[in-house]
Order: structure tokens, then C-alpha cells, then sequence
């Protein structure tokens, strides 16, 4: 009788301790991918930038991005090194192209020129940047042929 108490118990206690696995993981899988995000973010801003008449919304837009990224960061877990790496040197070097009133066509290439000198050290071996640096080299491009 004991016995089966004590196998009652255990059976009871391993279903639901795999039952609350279960839901952790679907939870996990549940989870954003804020680099994602951020990436869709900013390819869909070049493609506002190419469309806009007017940089005033798109200045407004960045801005936006920006925000929802910091905001995305702080409400969803903490991503991988890598990815959080990778978001704060992408939001770092987008912070370094100048808005509204202080950007000018003309100081684009120092602007280009600022961003490569400044993530340099985060090229490989082959002199190929991260995914983050062809992002803002994308912006800033877009920005500068308007």
C-alpha cells in the first residue's frame, strides 16, 4: 500500500514536472527575436528612406526604430551574446549618422568614413564588416542620395 502511494506520488510528480517543461519550452519557442526585428526594422527604413519625398517622416521614423528597439530589448529575455552584441553595436553605429538639421549630402562620405573607422576592429581577416555595418552603410546610402 505504502509502495503505491509512493509510486502514485512519483508518477504524479514527474507528469507535471514535464508538463511544466513542456510549457517553458513552448514559451521559449514563443520567444522574439529581437535582432530580427531590429533587422526588418531597418531594411524596411531604406526602403522608406528610397520612397520618401520627405525626410521629415523619416526622421521621425528612425527615431522610431530606434526607440522600439531599446523597448523591444528591455521587455523581451535577454538574446544571445552575440545578438546582443550585434543590436547594441548596430543601434551605435546608426547613432552615428547624423538627423534632422545637422545632416548634410556633403558630409556623408566623413560620415561613412567615421562609421567604418570607428567598427574596424570587428572586420575579419578578409576586411569583410558585420551585418551590422552594411545595415547602417545601407541608411546612409539610401540617405545620401536623396
Amino acid at each position: 500500500m505504502r509502495t503505491r502511494i509512493i509510486l502514485v506520488f512519483v508518477v504524479c510528480f514527474a507528469v507535471g514536472f514535464l508538463g511544466t517543461a513542456a510549457i517553458a519550452q513552448d514559451k521559449k519557442n514563443e520567444s522574439v527575436k529581437v535582432r530580427e526585428v531590429v533587422d526588418k526594422s531597418v531594411v524596411s527604413l531604406v526602403e522608406k528612406i528610397k520612397s520618401s519625398k520627405d525626410l521629415k517622416t523619416v526622421w521621425k521614423e528612425f527615431a522610431k526604430i530606434e526607440d522600439d528597439a531599446t523597448a523591444l530589448r528591455k521587455k523581451e529575455k535577454r538574446q544571445s551574446e552575440t545578438d546582443e552584441m550585434y543590436l547594441t553595436l548596430l543601434l551605435s553605429a546608426l547613432n552615428e549618422i547624423p538627423r534632422d538639421k545637422k545632416f548634410k549630402k556633403s558630409d556623408c562620405e566623413a560620415t561613412k568614413d567615421k562609421i567604418y573607422a570607428l567598427h574596424s576592429p570587428h572586420a575579419d581577416e578578409d576586411g569583410k564588416y558585420p551585418e551590422f555595418i552594411n545595415l547602417t552603410d545601407s541608411v546612409l546610402q539610401a540617405l545620401c542620395s536623396k
